[in-house]
């Protein structure tokens, strides 16, 4: 196996972004346990996939480390300062162990006023030792022995126990699996384009992500991915993730149409990380304005308050790419 060739960036790759990001900002506004339920159970194991199928492995390790950490590290620091302003004016009760959380252990509770960043660490530390791997083991088959051991050793047995780790090393071990699966996928595609899991025909697709829903709402219950929590066995939960991980990425590869509904995720996915670092703030600012409706016992005006909510999130976050596009705003991006 090889890994010099990069491959030319698939426009479908940033629409599967853009759609997870997508479910994310409307599983933080909040949309009920089984849309939770769905969403949780392969959103952000996606970014861990895509992450492994553009790995290359042209750069010495500590450019590698340095790049990275130039574009996830910088935002996780910049926005979570950012957050320790928000957490003294509005929760100063939980202020000081919301800050020691951010720096020891961003995947617990309480979690930072903008929580999601603590997949910003996770993807930086996943990938830094994956990389590592890579770098070490001239037969790439290998890396996948001490991506599973580090699996064991950092999720399984952590939640077996019910333990914490710091820096989010519960989500690193199952995250190297991802990465690796992710690599997997490129390489294969690479060796026969014609048939491999993201040539699938429109049959194949659909079995695929009727597989994931049956699975994930009458196999495995509810997860959470920031906590490691896989719900029956880790195996089934990397199991029906991948299954709508595929599913969905040979559908956005196969969909021409609604153009405008592509392009708007293709647009989401190359700024994720805008996504990813303002939408939790934003929600809470929007929801004051909604809380009434949000909580209501009427069915409809409650799921429609909220998709109200997660529109204006979405736009004010629209806007905010381009403010962040300013020279001055950029690095805070990772840009």
């Amino acid at each position: 196996m090889t890994s010099n060739t990069l491959p030319a960036r698939d426009r479908s790759l940033d629409i599967l972004k853009g759609f997870g990001i997508l479910l994310m900002i409307c599983g933080h506004t909040g949309f009920g346990t089984p849309f939770i339920q769905f969403c949780a159970s392969f959103y952000m194991p996606l970014f861990y996939v895509v992450s492994g199928y553009l790995l290359n492995d042209r750069r010495p390790f500590s450019g590698f480390v340095l790049k990275k950490a130039k574009g996830l590290l910088v935002p996780y620091y910049a926005f979570g300062a950012l957050g320790a302003v928000l957490a003294y004016f509005f929760r100063r009760d939980t202020f000081s162990q919301s800050m020691y959380n951010f720096f020891f252990f961003p995947t617990a509770v309480p979690m930072p006023i903008i929580g999601a960043i603590w997949f910003l660490m996770s993807l930086f530390l996943s990938e830094s030792i994956y990389y590592l791997f890579f770098k070490l083991f001239k037969n790439k088959q290998l890396v996948a022995v001490p991506c599973i051991i580090l699996c064991v050793l950092l999720t399984v047995v952590p939640n077996y126990f019910e333990t914490t780790l710091p820096l989010g090393l519960n989500t690193v071990g199952i995250s190297l699996v991802y990465i690796h699966f992710g690599f997997l996928i490129r390489y294969f595609a690479d060796k026969n384009k014609e048939r491999n899991v993201l040539s699938l025909r429109s049959v194949p697709t659909v079995i695929f992500l009727a597989l994931h829903l049956g699975l994930c709402f009458f196999a495995n219950g509810v997860t959470n991915y920031r906590s490691a929590e896989t719900g029956r066995s880790i195996l089934l939960y990397i199991f029906i993730s991948m299954l709508a991980i595929i599913g969905y990425w040979n559908l956005f590869k196969r969909l021409k149409q609604p153009r405008m509904l592509l392009d708007y995720l293709n647009f989401v996915g190359k700024n994720s990380i805008v996504y990813l670092v303002t939408n939790q703030v934003l929600i809470l600012a929007f929801r004051m304005f909604f809380t009434e409706y949000m909580n209501s016992d009427n069915l409809l005006l409650m799921i429609g308050s909220k998709a109200v909510c997660a529109v204006f999130v979405l736009a004010a976050e629209h806007a905010l790419v381009y403010l962040f596009r300013l020279k001055g705003l950029r690095r805070l991006v990772g840009k």
